[in-house]
């Protein structure tokens, strides 16, 4: 008889897929590990919210009777130090500016006034008086006398200059060439009491 052969087996057919090439055990170690990050993902996110609805705890207030801050009282002003003048500094005292002027209050040089800056000849010599009388004016000499401002300006100097009729003060004439100093208000007149000039200082 002619031998028997044996039978043989029929392939196994391998599965198909990932499950297929890694095994079962191995997919669902997969599928456990990514359930465990996505639930501990859920749960910070769930802590998170929770946190974020808690209302804040209100922060302990100081205890105002033991711990209480007195305050300073501010310190005083001190009144500021006068400047001190810088040395070589030299400091002008104030002079008081005043002026003087000559009115005339009678005669033909009437209502006239003249305000003096230094010294003033009056006669009838138009080119040596600076207050001038008409030439046919009598008893005016051609340089009658002559008027000044003090140099501390409070009153006003004249002097007779050689009149032929003179220069009087209070009725009282008036030596040549000596000078009179005369306050505010103080009158004089040239030749006689028909041309009478007053003093005014402001």
């Amino acid at each position: 008889d002619a031998p028997t052969e044996a039978p043989t087996p029929a392939p196994t057919e391998a599965p198909d897929g990932i499950i297929g090439q890694l095994g079962e055990n191995t997919v669902y170690g997969i599928v456990g590990v990514c359930l465990l990050i996505i639930a501990v993902l859920a749960l910070r996110r769930r802590k998170k919210k929770a946190a974020a609805k808690k209302p804040a705890e209100p922060k302990p207030q100081p205890n105002l009777e033991n711990n209480a801050t007195v305050a300073k009282p501010a310190a005083p002003v001190q009144p500021a130090a006068p400047a001190q003048p810088t040395p070589g500094t030299v400091y002008a005292p104030e002079v008081k500016v005043t002026r003087v002027t000559l009115e005339c209050i009678s005669g033909t040089l009437q209502g006239a006034r003249y305000p003096l800056s230094g010294r003033v000849c009056i006669g009838r010599d138009p080119r040596a008086c600076g207050i001038i009388y008409p030439a046919s004016e009598p008893g005016i000499s051609a340089r009658h006398c002559s008027v000044a401002p003090a140099p501390e300006g409070d009153a006003l100097i004249l002097t007779d200059e050689g009149s032929s009729n003179g220069t009087f003060v209070g009725g009282n004439r008036l030596t040549v060439g000596k000078s009179v100093r005369l306050r505010s208000g103080a009158t004089f007149y040239l030749a006689s009491a028909k041309n009478v000039f007053r003093v005014v200082i402001e």
